[in-house]
């Protein structure tokens, strides 16, 4: 009974933090040293799972391989925080539900993949109760996140989606990964369909947004659009500058076939900026496409959709891309195909030879 006592109070503790503003973090980061502590590492070597039952913080990360006992892993149900990396690998594992208590995160180095699932066939959850992950350094620093080889059914909520990418601002390694067939209740969610007969109120649309003639007088159905699950594809509009989206700020594609922006043939177009976009996430190429726009498009800049100027340098990571075009320099793009179905490149280079590449990205 008297440990019962001890663990509601120092969860109480951990959470007070929340209604502290801005000294929360610090508040949080003396409290752990006062609270249970147990030395992580390797899964199988550890002799004694049973006293991880009262430890609430984790130190040395986690490392889960085909050779550790994952039947004991309901020991860890009392963690809040793991500081270090998380490294699961070649399991029978179909989920993380055995973290069901943490809530924080934090790794070190710069350039961490925080979270490593890999390898992980019978895998189609992730399953955390949506931590937060930071460095225990003072400036942010890119860290990743990796889904390589897991169930071919593995996929992420929206809102999964969103807490990773959006508010704990993570990279990815790989992502093999689908979404999740389910509403959330949190979100006005709207499937991609012509802006024509599209609600005017969609915070998530899943799937390829694409603009095109005669959606000029329809675009404003997108200004209360946060996150595009798909390709963003503007194409044959008269639109002088794209000055909806504003609210626009995570784009997320699970499609590897497919350039994540593509915006060309719009003859009028002077200014295109998404200058709230935090995060790009894809598991194909960083690509974007820029051609046959007005002349004056990037005429004083180089290519920028995001206002990468006036980001920090954490956030103009997060938002690179590869900029190819007429608009963008001396290749040209013959675009066959710019929607789901598929997609034909010709890179066509103004040079004294003339060399022909042509990329075929299928579905």
């Amino acid at each position: 009974m008297v440990c019962s006592y001890i663990f509601l109070l120092i969860n109480l503790l951990v959470f007070i933090p929340y209604c502290l503003g801005n000294s929360a973090n610090e508040f949080r980061k003396a409290l752990k040293y006062y609270i249970p502590r147990c030395q992580g590492g390797t899964w199988q070597s550890i002799s004694a799972p049973e006293q991880y039952e009262t430890c609430n913080t984790l130190y040395g990360g986690l490392e889960i391989t085909s050779t550790s006992d994952i039947s004991n892993l309901r020991s860890l149900r009392n963690i809040i925080t793991v500081e270090g990396l998380i490294n699961i690998e070649n399991t029978n594992l179909q989920d993380l539900s055995f973290f069901q208590s943490l809530k924080f995160i934090e790794y070190q180095n710069v350039g961490s993949t925080v979270l490593n699932l890999r390898n992980n066939s019978q895998m189609t959850r992730l399953g955390l109760p949506a931590p937060d992950i930071s460095t225990v350094g003072q400036i942010q620093e890119i860290a990743f996140i990796n889904f390589e080889n897991l169930h071919k059914d593995f996929c992420l909520t929206v809102a999964e989606v969103v807490h990773y990418f959006e508010l704990n601002k993570l990279s990815v390694d790989n992502f093999h990964v689908k979404l999740c067939d389910e509403e959330d209740s949190k979100y006005v969610i709207c499937h991609a369909e012509p802006l024509k007969t599209l609600l005017n109120n969609c915070e998530v649309i899943i799937g390829n947004l694409i603009i095109e003639a005669g959606d000029e007088g329809y675009i404003s159905k997108l200004d209360f659009t946060k996150y595009l699950f798909g390709a963003l594809i503007i194409r044959n509009t008269n639109l002088k500058k794209i000055k909806t989206l504003f609210h626009l700020s995570l784009i997320c594609s699970f499609e590897d076939s497919l350039p994540l922006i593509q915006i060309h043939s719009n003859v009028n177009l002077k200014e295109a900026v998404l200058g709230g976009i935090v995060n790009l996430i894809t598991g194909g190429e960083r690509v974007a496409i820029f051609q046959d726009n007005h002349p004056d498009l990037f005429k004083s800049k180089e290519c920028d959709l995001f206002d990468r100027n006036n980001k920090t340098d954490f956030l103009k990571t997060l938002v690179s891309l590869t900029y190819i075009g007429g608009d963008c320099g001396d290749e040209r793009v013959n675009i066959t195909f710019s929607n789901a179905s598929s997609l034909s490149i010709f890179f066509v280079i103004s040079s004294t030879v003339f060399f022909f590449i042509c990329l075929f990205f299928k579905i």
